[in-house]
């Protein structure tokens, strides 16, 4: 397949095979008539010579150059020169190997790459690439900007110094069991300012040339984690004006109202039981009302409520007495609203 020049030294063919005929398209007695120069579209008559040259002092060269054939199409070549003896007298060996195809396949490798690049840059999702170690390989402009960094910045990283619902060992221990079938979880990433961010993360680990890369594609949720627990609370609201209401609706006298909305308050905030007092300005408190508590409970209450300390302390909704085992909160603070 390769093509075979013998050339002599003012640079004219002596002997060529016909894998070069072929190629160029010449018949062998024109070639023989001709000089590299006249196909080689690179080098000059000047430049060859030297090339010959270097080949009589002993070098061997290898060089890349291109061929025009006879229908003015041109050959990309990658050749090979020496030195030998031909009929008796010094000789250059030239021999041409055709790179079109080999051309063609690292043409089609840039462009893949360059597609690959506009595809991963132009993602609302960040991606980033991982050797088994948790070193970054690649990452697009969406990943970074996901962190604060820039891509540059994020090229130094492990994965433990922003993903942080794992450890450092529990990370590499999960990147080791990653295969090519992939995996899905939910992460909390870290970002530059230090403040965190809810990510889904689709990943999978196939094997490259021999090597394992760890591909991450990860969509920031925290916004959407956010409304979709602002709607679940908002239910839950809703549902509790309307239990309050269906409840309320029952009661017929005052006292109903007050042990029904201590049961509901309760119930909200996760307490076994609550009283309701009436404090005057001078100090004197009397029970309004109560739910959950046990009589000895309810008379500890009233006589430790009315002390000047122990109201100041529930005014500012920190009081809280211990009953045993079980505990009985008075007060809450203004963010737990009763």
């Amino acid at each position: 397949r390769d093509g075979v020049f013998v050339i002599d030294s003012t640079g004219r063919f002596i002997m060529v095979n016909e894998c070069v005929v072929q190629a160029l398209g010449y018949p062998e007695h024109e070639l023989l008539s001709m000089k590299v120069h006249d196909i080689d579209i690179h080098l000059s008559a000047e430049e060859i010579r030297e090339l010959i040259l270097r080949n009589q002092r002993g070098e061997t060269l290898l060089f890349e150059t291109a061929h025009k054939t006879r229908d003015g199409s041109v050959l990309p070549v990658e050749i090979k020169s020496s030195t030998i003896f031909y009929r008796g007298e010094p000789a250059t060996l030239a021999v041409a190997r055709g790179l079109r195809e080999r051309k063609q396949a690292e043409q089609d490798l840039r462009d893949k790459i360059l597609r690959r690049r506009i595809l991963i840059n132009g993602s609302s999702d960040g991606i980033v690439v991982l050797d088994p170690q948790g070193r970054v390989r690649e990452v697009n402009r969406q990943f970074a900007h996901m962190l604060g960094y820039s891509t540059e910045e994020v090229m130094g990283l492990r994965i433990w110094d922003w993903d942080v619902t794992y450890g450092k060992e529990e990370l590499l221990t999960l990147l080791d069991a990653l295969d090519d079938k992939g995996d899905r979880c939910k992460s909390l990433f870290r970002t530059k300012d230090g403040s965190t961010i809810e990510v889904e993360t689709s990943a999978n680990a196939p094997v490259i040339g021999g090597e394992k890369h760890v591909f991450l594609i990860c969509r920031d949720v925290t916004q959407r984690n956010r409304m979709e627990r602002a709607i679940i609370e908002e239910k839950e609201r809703l549902s509790l004006l309307n239990t309050v209401a269906v409840t309320m609706s029952h009661c017929l006298t005052a006292s109903d109202v007050l042990r029904t909305g201590i049961r509901l308050a309760c119930k909200t905030t996760g307490h076994d039981g609550a009283i309701i007092r009436a404090i005057s300005p001078e100090g004197r408190s009397r029970t309004m009302a109560s739910a959950g508590l046990t009589q000895r409970e309810r008379a500890q209450l009233a006589k430790l409520m009315p002390r000047a300390e122990m109201l100041k302390r529930i005014t500012k909704g920190q009081a809280s007495i211990r009953f045993g085992e079980s505990e009985i909160a008075q007060g809450r603070s203004s963010s737990e609203p009763i």
